[in-house]
């Protein structure tokens, strides 16, 4: 390929062999260095940069090759631009799914999208074949590879002709001795031959094999077949297509392969302006599992996005947390109503670590003509109450709790407000209060499910039952704030807290709950 690139530099097929034995041959570096000479002297341009990016991405060079990627997509050919422009079958029917699935918001591109370019790339560059007229990404090795990325391991199993061939004198002398062969022609019983074999062709099988969390597959290779194929003996084909329904893309990130789950607790409660929720999120840095010293400093931050189609992006604050500083973290912020996707994320790439914790919630349009409750604040200590009775959350001095995972048979405070309640002759609220902790565990998961539809009636007796009438001065807006102690139990596990407030006069009642995890302290 050097010779005819010499004699030719303009030649495109050989361009693209001599790529391809530089990809299979991982020299990335000789491969970037290839492709921007080819694009250079205008030999599929929009391609060969893009295989330049793609070596570029192989080499760790990250963002560079992001933009590279950015600028040569747009000026593919239409045929190779639309696997480009849409995730993977099974994926593409996923409003914004780029968006939605991107790992880190603190890195400056979309990690994820990147690696499906670079598979994408590999597959066009590595695995086409022309005579079929076969496309890298269409074939079951290019699909695979854009799925799941390359294997771990690789195995060549050859199939042995001389067992073929053997089998095959063996069915035929099976064969013959049921046929009379004195008559021309030979006469043989109905469904002689049947078990003769038919393919004595060699070949070989090829088996990419991946980690414990992603599945093995199995190709077959023949003389003349330009394409290999799934084994579609046994249940082979069977299990690809499975496979690929489960699982249409996995990923891993380069950047930080550890990742860790972000424990945070997202409360929200009717804001001080009309028609605003205040959202309070207290988190806390797994910096212990992130293996960070002290001494250093990771990067932290905070995304919240309207759900709306475009999945914009509505609030952004990062931060350079120093852990010899408290690794506790406290977000407030102001949401219009409407529903929104959060994004807390912590990214320590000297150590290729990360965590992160992604919910969804609803900032409701609080109606003061309806009965509504605040989420249940789950904390650790509660201060004494000052001279002056406090009115709402933000009066009180509370530790809360970061993790949602309280020491088996500690005592924590339940803390909530009362919105939309009516008030007496004597300017105070009155209402009933009914509070239930259930084990989660307790009953089968049908029954749970059929229990928050609404269909089937709770059984079981809760762990806790408190239950008590409270009168409260309301607050200038309407508000009623209310907190409690709760012993909780020894068992171990997942429970549910359960609040209903029921106002006696008109019948009205609003629920809230909050899930919290008992555990052994350390």
């Amino acid at each position: 390929y050097e010779t005819v690139l010499r004699l030719d530099p303009e030649h495109p097929e050989a361009a693209e062999r001599y790529g391809r034995e530089l990809a299979l041959g991982e020299e990335w570096e000789r491969l970037a260095e290839f492709s921007q000479d080819v694009a250079g002297r205008g030999v599929e341009p929009a391609f060969f940069a893009a295989v330049e990016a793609m070596a570029n991405d192989m080499r760790g060079r990250y963002s560079l090759a992001q933009s590279q990627f950015a600028t040569a997509i747009p000026s593919l050919p239409d045929s190779i631009r639309r696997w480009y422009d849409h995730p993977p079958k099974g994926l593409d029917t996923v409003p914004d799914f780029w968006a939605r699935s991107r790992p880190l918001w603190l890195l400056p591109y979309n990690e994820m999208r990147l690696e499906y370019w670079t598979r994408l790339t590999y597959a066009f560059l590595v695995l086409r074949d022309r005579e079929a007229d076969v496309i890298g990404p269409e074939t079951p090795e290019g699909d695979a590879l854009i799925r799941y990325g390359w294997p771990s391991r690789l195995i060549q199993v050859e199939r042995d002709a001389s067992k073929i061939v053997t089998g095959l004198m063996l069915d035929n002398a099976v064969a013959l001795l049921n046929c009379d062969l004195t008559g021309s022609p030979p006469r043989c019983p109905p469904g002689a031959g049947e078990g003769m074999t038919k393919d004595f062709t060699i070949g070989r099988w090829v088996i990419w094999m991946y980690g414990a969390d992603r599945p093995s597959l199995i190709f077959e290779k023949r003389p003349g077949m330009r394409v290999p194929r799934y084994v579609w003996d046994a249940q082979a084909e069977e299990y690809a297509k499975i496979t690929r329904q489960r699982s249409p893309m996995t990923f891993t990130s380069k950047v930080a392969p550890a990742a860790y789950w972000f424990p945070a607790q997202i409360v929200r409660f009717k804001g001080r302006n009309r028609g605003v929720t205040d959202v309070a999120i207290y988190a806390i840095l797994p910096a212990r599992q992130m293996g960070l010293p002290a001494r250093d400093s990771v990067a932290t931050g905070l995304f919240v996005f309207r759900d709306t189609a475009g999945f914009p992006l509505v609030i952004e604050q990062r931060d350079q947390l120093r852990l010899g500083q408290a690794l506790q973290l406290t977000y407030r912020l102001p949401l219009a109503p409407g529903r929104y996707a959060v994004a807390l994320e912590a990214l320590a790439t000297a150590y290729g670590a990360s965590a992160n914790t992604r919910d969804a919630l609803v900032a409701p349009a609080w109606d003061p003509a309806t009965l509504m409750l605040s989420d249940l604040l789950i904390g650790h200590v509660l201060g004494a109450p000052g001279a002056v009775p406090p009115l709402a959350v933000r009066d009180l001095r509370i530790e809360p709790s970061r993790t949602l995972e309280v020491a088996r048979e500690a005592v924590i405070w339940v803390v909530w407000e009362v919105y939309g309640v009516g008030v007496g002759d004597e300017g105070t609220a009155r209402y009933e209060v009914n509070l239930a902790l259930r084990d989660l565990h307790a009953r089968p998961a049908p029954l749970r499910l059929l229990e928050r539809l609404g269909v089937a009636r709770r059984q079981g007796t809760p762990v806790v039952a408190l239950e008590w009438t409270s009168e409260r001065r309301l607050a200038s807006d309407g508000r009623a704030l209310e907190y409690v102690a709760v012993q909780l139990p020894e068992a171990q596990g997942k429970y549910e807290l359960v609040v209903t407030v029921t106002e006696p006069g008109t019948g009205r009642s609003a629920k809230t709950s909050r899930s919290i995890t008992i555990v052994v302290p350390n």
